[in-house]
């Protein structure tokens, strides 16, 4: 995991649009809904939602219970594709933008947390395919949570 630039972390959005698979500050941390239920409690009462969420770097499980009227902090979550340039014995990736215009970085390293991606980018490198990696940021942190195949390397 890395700390990115201070930016604006989250945004406000009604409790109530926001729905299985989205994102949601739960705690002070970033979340993705897992489980939304809606209920009215008693006669004056205010519909409310209760929201189940895991954290979207560690996995850790948070839940909240927010009136659907009000508004919600949610995470402002970046979505970038590098491809793969070096896995270095230190764990530390050399990756390019798949974008213009095609910056490089190497301080990202295999995902402690995600063993199972660690594994599948160790191999791809080993075999000599050419692949990218997913990163998602929010809340000054970011981590590889995928890969991409783009070529089988022959």
């Amino acid at each position: 995991m890395l700390m990115l630039k201070p930016r604006s972390h989250t945004i406000s959005q009604q409790a109530g649009t926001i729905r299985k698979g989205g994102f949601l500050m739960i705690k002070g941390n970033p979340c993705k809904v897992i489980e939304v239920a809606t209920f009215q409690p008693g006669k004056h009462g205010k519909t409310k939602c209760h929201f189940i969420g895991t954290h979207m770097f560690t996995g850790r499980k948070f839940e909240a219970l927010i009136t659907t009227g009000h508004n919600a902090a949610v995470p402002v979550v970046i979505r970038t594709e590098y491809v793969v340039v070096n896995v270095s014995a230190d764990g530390f990736l050399a990756l390019m933008e798949t974008k213009v215009p095609y910056q490089t970085r190497s301080d990202l390293t295999l995902p402690a947390e995600k063993p199972d991606v660690s594994a599948r980018i160790k191999a791809l490198y080993a075999e000599e395919k050419e692949f990218s990696v997913i990163v998602l940021g929010a809340c000054n942190q970011e981590m590889i949570m995928d890969t991409k195949v783009l070529s089988d390397g022959s």
